[in-house]
């Protein structure tokens, strides 16, 4: 639940959230419909 958190105040801390398994999950199901929708 930290994405709308404070900004993040380092590097480290977008990568780990970039790293996040949800949040790659849910980028990868966002880009997939739309790649169904969209080709």
């Amino acid at each position: 639940m930290g994405y709308l958190d404070a900004a993040p105040s380092s590097l480290d801390e977008v990568i780990m959230s970039l790293t996040d398994p949800y949040f790659l999950a849910a980028f990868l199901s966002v880009v997939g419909a739309a790649w169904i929708i969209f080709r």
